[in-house]
């Protein structure tokens, strides 16, 4: 009786001990998972882009510096742009035939401005780009001030080789058209018109307010720009990085910051390689220690004003 006792004490003090070093071993565990998923979502993008080095996803086109509505904290700077002009597909088709060349994978091309509407020639530059990249998805974004029930049959049958179709819902296209209802018949008859097209609708009655500062301060954020995966280029072959690095650089009070940074944007026509991957996987980058875009700060929507009295100026001037 007594051996059997002790035997079942030795068993008893053993099971715990294998319990106990169990249950050591799985809180390690989970604290070992628990670190590895805070450090994935930390380095995301870059872990994406190492498994992805070669695929950027998508790029941008500015197709027109013309727009109708002038907003405040515009990301390209357009209120900014005095010499405004429209661009042809055919000077975006080289480098986008170059990147390809160059074995750098794209999935959609995006039509942006100004507003793509007011782009004389609009209907060609989509059928352009579709003709050249039948495998790639044409995006266009508009803010739907065109809209009215004549003009939707006019452009549907002309927009047969557009894929996506991205509209920002301003508050004076809304007022426009008459109110919040109105403006979503509008949306549901274009729809209707080109059932062949992606629609997505986003809000816009709030901005993000941005500047540039001379001084520094450090990022540990994810940008929006940067979660976009929004490369836009340009027809003399510049790639730039960030959306708010094109808008102020049409704004002559940010010049000499960003003749202080030029990680923000590569020269396809000084092509390396390694150095166009560099400039795909960094983030933060040295122009976003100087944004304060990163802070989110929410304004109610409204014309630029920062013209009138005098904060900020044009480049051309």
């Amino acid at each position: 009786m007594r051996t059997k006792l002790i035997i079942f004490v030795h068993d008893s003090i053993g099971y715990l001990r294998l319990r106990k070093f169990l249950s050591r071993v799985m809180e390690i565990t989970r604290a070992n998972i628990l670190l590895l998923l805070k450090l994935i979502d930390k380095y995301y993008l870059k872990i994406h882009f190492m498994i992805n080095q070669n695929d950027i996803h998508k790029i941008v086109l500015h197709s027109t510096d013309a727009c109708n509505t002038n907003c405040k904290y515009c990301s390209r700077g357009v209120p900014f742009v005095k010499r405004k002009r429209s661009y042809s597909a055919s000077e975006f088709v080289p480098w986008l035939n170059f990147l390809i060349k160059k074995n750098i994978k794209f999935t959609s091309i995006s039509i942006s401005g100004g507003e793509p509407f007011l782009h004389p020639n609009i209907f060609d530059f989509v059928d352009e780009l579709k003709y050249n990249y039948p495998d790639k998805i044409i995006r266009l974004t508009t803010n739907f001030f065109w809209a009215n029930e004549e003009t939707i049959k006019d452009y549907a049958p002309k927009l047969k080789n557009l894929d996506n179709l991205v509209i920002s819902k301003y508050p004076p296209i809304l007022e426009k058209c008459g109110g919040n209802d109105q403006f979503d018949s509008l949306v549901k008859l274009f729809k209707q018109s080109c059932p062949h097209v992606n629609f997505e609708v986003y809000n816009q009655s709030n901005f993000t307010s941005w500047e540039l500062r001379k001084q520094k301060k450090s990022i540990n954020t994810i940008c929006t720009t940067e979660k976009a995966n929004c490369y836009t280029l340009g027809p003399e072959g510049i790639m730039t990085r960030c959306v708010i690095a094109c808008g102020a650089r049409n704004i002559s009070q940010y010049k000499s910051i960003l003749e202080m940074n030029n990680e923000y944007f590569f020269d396809l026509k000084k092509w390396n390689k390694k150095k166009f991957l560099n400039f795909v996987h960094k983030f933060p980058f040295d122009l976003c220690e100087h944004c304060t875009f990163t802070h989110y700060k929410s304004e109610n929507w409204r014309l630029e004003d920062r013209l009138k009295n005098g904060e900020l100026t044009s480049t051309d001037d």
